[in-house]
């Protein structure tokens, strides 16, 4: 995992670019999905909906940092 880190450091314009490229894919995806109404979808399915934006957020914030390092 430390290896990982240095890594990821040492090369942080590449990861941050492949960060922000992974999040804007996750952003579209998201944005054209079926349906966004909660009557459509069951709790699961909803919470995964929440979990994907929450997920795309976190990727597009590492992808920020990691290019502005």
């Amino acid at each position: 995992m430390k290896a990982l880190t240095e890594y990821m450091l040492q090369y942080s314009f590449v990861f941050g670019s492949i960060a922000l490229i992974m999040s804007l894919l996750l952003f579209f995806v998201i944005i054209y999905s079926k349906s966004k109404r909660m009557n459509d979808h069951d709790v699961m399915s909803w919470k995964a909906y929440v979990n994907t934006w929450a997920v795309a957020i976190m990727l597009f914030v590492l992808g920020i940092f990691l290019v502005l390092r």
